[in-house]
């Protein structure tokens, strides 16, 4: 009996029970896609986690060593790398941490206390006496002139450890005239600070290039047998601030003269929230121009409202940034600029992509490596040059990179048929 004489002698209730079946199977397909798909997503999820945790940060790729010349460039950076971890143990081997305890902090002991500026160190801080000469006794012989006493002036200084410079400077007395006359110490940053400019410098270098908070370089200080109290710490920072700012100012004046210009938004904790007990939220928003300026503009918030403040107006030309709705909203919204968007960060999906796809993300990444190879070659060029060959040697691999992307996204699309609403992604 073939399949059409079969058919025809199935009955009405035999039918509808087949029907039945069949829209059950379907069901449980569906959920086994539904299933699987979120257990594709748990598994790029603990991956992810993993990665972040344990894994390598960096987003390098290594070159392709079957490449001409290519072989020499990776055994340069294998040796490299091999040449920072040796200095890094290197480092480590000599530098001695004392563990943290809880408890009381042991008192210092401070016999060498200095109270002319405040400055108070103990027995074990280097100290580096600088002899001032006095001026006015240039050109007398040692006869015309006595020493009557030394006046001295420390600052707080830093170079590979904390030192202390001691400044001697005599006080003469010119036996003809009987006219006393002092030396004035080296100008400070600061009046009637004990801070060495070296200090100050590093002090600031440390908070915001090192992100060594102001506490453990209290701590740092204490372990050296120098206090400082953290509260004269931030009052430094916070001056310094001041000293700084016109730089800043004059920074941000010039990215915004730039005819493209990178940008972000990081989020940071800056203040305390009193009423619920713990750190506010705020962002810092970097710009980069043309000249590799950076300036980190600081808001409270990460809303449009910013973008209007700090470029409305005063910035025409091509804006960088990733993905984010606000910059997409705010170029619409002003003509004379043009929103881009950042290959690094789309370069970053295709990354991720890796472990569910090797091929197909390899593939991108491959198009994209071609990109930045151009981008290599032609940096340091001026920009019309760079200009033509981006569109002789870059455009068309864009080109091929899209088209490319369009035909594999539409090899998927049959997920639509397939799957419920909310589960497509093409």
């Amino acid at each position: 009996m073939n399949y059409e004489e079969t058919a025809n002698s199935l009955s009405t209730e035999k039918i509808v029970s087949l029907l039945e079946v069949e829209r059950q199977f379907s069901e449980l397909q569906k959920q086994f896609l539904i299933i699987q798909q979120r257990l594709t997503e748990s598994e790029q999820l603990v991956f992810w986690v993993k990665t972040q945790t344990f894994g390598k940060k960096s987003e390098r790729r290594h070159s392709d060593t079957s490449a001409p010349g290519s072989i020499q460039l990776y055994i340069n950076q294998q040796l490299q790398e091999q040449a920072e971890l040796a200095q890094a143990q290197k480092v480590t081997e000599k530098t001695e941490v004392a563990p943290y305890q809880r408890g009381k902090a042991k008192k210092i002991q401070l016999e060498n206390a200095v109270s002319e500026t405040g400055l108070r160190f103990g027995d074990s801080v280097p100290v580096k006496v600088i002899k001032v000469p006095n001026k006015a006794i240039e050109g007398l012989n040692p006869e015309d002139y006595e020493v009557i006493s030394t006046k001295v002036v420390h600052r707080l200084a830093q170079t590979n450890c904390y030192l202390v410079l001691r400044y001697e400077m005599d006080v003469v007395k010119i036996k003809a005239t009987k006219e006393v006359i002092n030396t004035e110490a080296p100008t400070s940053v600061f009046d009637n600070s004990f801070a060495d400019v070296s200090f100050l410098a590093r002090l600031i270098i440390d908070k915001f290039m090192y992100h060594m908070p102001l506490y453990r370089q209290e701590q740092r200080l204490i372990a050296a047998g120098i206090k400082v109290s953290r509260a004269t710490l931030v009052d430094y920072v916070m001056r310094l601030a001041l000293l700084l700012e016109p730089i800043y100012k004059s920074q941000v004046k010039s990215i915004l003269r730039s005819l493209i210009l990178a940008m972000d938004e990081v989020p940071v904790k800056a203040g305390v929230n009193k009423e619920k007990h713990k750190m506010k939220n705020g962002y810092f928003w970097p710009m980069n121009g043309e000249e590799n300026e950076i300036a980190f503009h600081y808001a409270p918030s990460r809303s449009i409202q910013v973008l209007r403040q700090t470029l409305e107006g005063k910035f025409k030309g091509t804006l960088l940034t990733d993905g984010y709705q606000a910059y997409e909203n705010f170029a619409a919204a002003n003509q004379d600029i043009i929103h881009a968007l950042c290959w690094a960060h789309a370069r970053r999906y295709f990354i991720q992509a890796e472990n569910v796809e090797p091929v197909l993300a390899t593939k991108a990444l491959d198009y994209i490596k071609r990109l930045y190879k151009i981008e290599e070659e032609i940096k340091g060029k001026d920009p019309l040059a760079r200009q033509e060959a981006r569109g002789s040697y870059s455009k068309p691999i864009v080109d091929d990179f899209f088209a490319w992307l369009k035909e594999e996204r539409g090899k998927y699309c049959y997920l639509a048929v397939h799957l419920p609403k909310q589960l497509v992604i093409v």
